[in-house]
């Protein structure tokens, strides 16, 4: 069902620093293990504070991830997996979080798009689920930011 998909605990926020395996299958154990560690350049894009001390650590960091992902395109699916988990975030955690997590998803999208039709279309439907779900515990910051998409 569409509901169990929305709760699934692989697409949803995780206040895990470091995921212990990728979130999708690859082909081999180097992919995996690469999915992992780009989990932690994720993680620190989205935990370090976005001002100009640190806007080349986010440009680098952004680098870093898309050109990954376009030398090993093995590699797409799995960004978008742990950067809309970030995404999904919960109401505990600081917005900043949250707000860079959808920066870096806006960034990520004029780049390159999932590469199976099935995370396309999961990254569509959680597009269209946010847009249609905004209440006034969205932060103004949060709902722009998401415009961005």
């Amino acid at each position: 069902s569409i509901s169990a998909l929305w709760s699934n605990p692989i697409l949803n926020f995780t206040s895990e620093k470091i995921i212990q395996e990728s979130l999708v299958s690859h082909p081999s154990a180097s992919l995996a293990s690469e999915a992992v560690e780009m989990f932690k350049v994720v993680n620190l894009f989205i935990t370090t504070k976005l001002d100009s001390l640190c806007l080349e650590y986010h440009i680098l960091s952004l680098q870093q991830l898309t050109s990954q992902c376009l030398i090993q395109p093995e590699l797409q699916d799995e960004l978008y997996c742990q950067v809309l988990r970030q995404v999904s975030g919960t109401p505990d955690r600081p917005i900043s979080y949250t707000l860079q997590s959808w920066y870096l998803l806006a960034l990520l999208i004029p780049i390159f798009l999932p590469t199976r039709k099935l995370f396309r279309w999961y990254l569509e439907a959680f597009l269209n689920r946010f847009a249609h779900s905004i209440d006034k515990q969205q932060t103004t910051a949060v709902v722009e930011a998401a415009s961005l998409c």
